[in-house]
């Protein structure tokens, strides 16, 4: 089992599709033995809907599929966010 499918499975079990104790023991047989992926990347992305000023930032790991993205807004300092991401 790859590393997207058991999280599709953990998906399930907090959605209650599965008994609980029988898919956090699958999901532990998936990951046993994969290596810890390794961020890759962090990309900021200034957006600004409705004129609010937002940025999310995409963060792409070394393992195909497995990506994530999150809000790096800060109050007040969202034109900051995409200079700091860039300064690594």
């Amino acid at each position: 089992m790859k590393r997207r499918e058991a999280f599709r499975l953990a998906r399930r079990v907090r959605g209650g599709l599965l008994g609980a104790q029988a898919a956090e023991a699958r999901v532990e047989r998936a990951l046993r033995g994969l290596s810890s992926p390794k961020i890759t990347d962090v990309r900021a992305i200034a957006t600004a809907p409705a004129g609010l000023r937002l940025v999310v930032v995409k963060v792409t790991t070394d393992q195909d599929g497995l990506h994530g993205y999150g809000c790096a807004t800060f109050t007040q300092r969202a034109d900051l966010v995409p200079p700091a991401s860039s300064a690594t």
